[in-house]
């Protein structure tokens, strides 16, 4: 039996909407596959404009259209959690990301995500296909003529290399806040011995933090930890 994943594409949008549409025709798309139009807080007129228009132009196409609008003064990896929820939400999927179309912090936070996601793709059943990084704009005059230029990278590197075991613990981590081991335990069905384990190899990645307190250690998520356990820190 051949399983059809659905498809995904996430694009930062900023106030070019030719140049994010020129990045879906480059990637190839299909009627019903899933798009994420993401663009950034506050809500100028020029972006609304650009995000309207692509909305309708792709929805045209046959596209399933969703608009996502972040807030910079949000966390990075609030943000990036926020992302890859609209994404998860599709799994089993694949997933190619438009990175350049937007402002450079949209695009910096669109290239972690996809690295982050890489970094578990088997664990959660999202693969990701490829990105696609737009360099320049398009330039006309009546001298010269310099067509936009991209870059495709069709293997996306990871963030770091976790195994499902892994990947349980900073959930568990995640979804306790500050914790002892006692409480991962309880949280999964692996052993003391094994989460100890786990813990060190998440300590040196930097995925996970430690403080003493009483006679114990209490772990809890870096914000790199948080980015891949999918989990925003409480400060």
């Amino acid at each position: 039996m051949v399983v059809v994943l659905s498809r995904v594409i996430i694009a930062g949008v900023g106030f070019n909407w030719r140049r994010v549409l020129r990045g879906f025709y480059g990637v190839g798309f299909y009627p019903g596959d899933y798009a994420i139009l993401v663009n950034s807080e506050p809500r100028e007129s020029s972006a609304e404009e650009a995000m309207s228009i692509l909305s309708s132009r792709l929805s045209e196409l046959g596209l399933s259209i969703r608009e996502l609008w972040l807030d910079p003064a949000r966390s990075f990896e609030e943000n990036v959690a926020i992302i890859r929820s609209f994404i998860e939400d599709n799994a089993p999927c694949t997933t190619i990301f438009l990175v350049g179309g937007g402002f450079r912090w949209l695009s910096t936070l669109l290239m972690i995500t996809a690295m982050a996601l890489k970094s578990i793709s088997s664990i959660i059943s999202v693969n990701v296909e490829k990105i696609r990084i737009e360099i320049e704009e398009e330039v006309e005059s009546r001298a010269v003529s310099i067509p936009a230029s991209y870059i495709e990278i069709p293997v996306v590197p990871k963030l770091v290399n976790i195994s499902a075991q892994d990947y349980d613990v900073l959930r568990a981590i995640a979804r306790r806040g500050r914790t002892r081991v006692r409480s991962i335990v309880d949280e999964t069905s692996l052993s003391r011995t094994v989460i100890v384990r786990r813990l060190k190899k998440l300590l040196d990645l930097g995925l996970v933090k430690f403080e003493i307190r009483g006679k114990g250690y209490l772990y809890s998520l870096t914000p790199l930890g948080a980015m891949i356990a999918h989990r925003v820190i409480q400060s």
